[in-house]
């Protein structure tokens, strides 16, 4: 995650990056960064790749992704990756990655009406 503006809520990305410390997730799942300090390559390639977590590293037991109106996107049932892909349907403007521990709500309605 990635602060651009001038009213960025640092607290609330670093409750972000900070969300898994003390349950069975031993990886961070969110790295930040604010725009005005990531001047050299190396902070951005930091806050983007953060501990570099692969399809390979299994954060948590399972889990899976489901849109707005709960159609399931993607399951992993014998462990979920760090890192995935999967394709939100058209209109779809928000997902959450549900997993045994927590729920993960993310509303990107701003971000695809920029595109």
């Amino acid at each position: 995650l990635i602060g651009i503006g001038e009213e960025i809520d640092e607290d609330q990305l670093e409750r972000f990056d900070d969300m898994f410390e003390g349950t069975e997730i031993d990886y961070d799942l969110w790295s930040h960064g604010m725009v005005a300090s990531l001047q050299a390559e190396e902070d951005i390639l930091a806050v983007l790749y953060g501990e570099l977590i692969s399809e390979e590293t299994i954060m948590t037991s399972s889990g899976r992704v489901v849109d707005s109106k709960g159609r399931e996107l993607k399951s992993f049932s014998d462990g979920m990756p760090g890192k995935f892909r999967f394709v939100l349907p058209k209109g779809e403007t928000r997902f959450t990655i549900m997993t045994p521990v927590v729920n993960i709500e993310q509303d990107c309605a701003e971000t695809i009406a920029k595109l």
